[in-house]
């Protein structure tokens, strides 16, 4: 449970101590007063990310499971700080023991290597085609404590094959940078950017 009063007043007290740095009240639950709005959303399957943020353009109506509390205003930042969550072992034990609860994992186990990258990709492509969001955080890439819902084993690194990692960083960059040149493209529709000037922008990271 959250006071809303409490969450009032400590963002009231920090806006007086330090009135330029923006302040989310409550990450990824409940705002009572917030200068971002921002979302955690685990959904593991792409097109059902696609259908709810893809094609949000600014001030559209936004999907929230916390809807039975707020609504976003759509004039406010929005920002989904917390999606992925895509978890995987190259262990057979260690994926047999992740059974079906609440949270994250109420969804379908990935099956291999490339369906974690399908997923992760799929996912991130849904949020760089959207108009909506000022920024997204994929959480996590290594299992925390508790919380079983990394790609990669921090400390031996096993879990995840480079090469699978390696391609879907590609694979998002290229996207972001594809971004990049339709947003370009969009603000100086009435002078085109020359061909040499859009091919200019790299394709892979270095």
């Amino acid at each position: 449970m959250q006071d809303k009063e409490i969450l009032r007043n400590i963002y009231l007290v920090t806006k007086a101590l330090d009135p330029t740095r923006p302040i989310i009240d409550t990450s990824g639950f409940c705002h009572v007063v917030t200068d971002i709005y921002d979302l955690h959303d685990y959904e593991q399957e792409p097109a059902v990310f696609q259908k709810r943020y893809g094609d949000m353009q600014p001030g559209d109506d936004c999907y929230d499971e916390k809807e039975y509390c707020q609504r976003y205003d759509g004039n406010t930042p929005l920002f989904m700080s917390e999606y992925g969550g895509t978890f995987w072992s190259s262990d057979a034990s260690v994926m047999e023991a992740l059974k079906p609860e609440g949270g994250w994992l109420r969804w379908e186990k990935p099956k291999n290597e490339n369906e974690v990258c399908r997923r992760i990709v799929g996912l991130s492509e849904a949020l760089l085609k959207s108009k909506a969001f000022c920024g997204f955080c994929y959480t996590q890439l290594t299992d925390v404590e508790q919380n079983s819902m990394g790609s990669i084993l921090m400390k031996e690194r096993k879990n995840f094959q480079i090469k699978s990692m390696k391609r879907f960083v590609t694979q998002i960059w290229r996207l972001r940078v594809w971004s990049m040149i339709k947003s370009v493209s969009r603000a100086t529709a009435a002078r085109p950017l020359p061909r040499t000037t859009i091919a200019s922008f790299p394709t892979s990271p270095r």
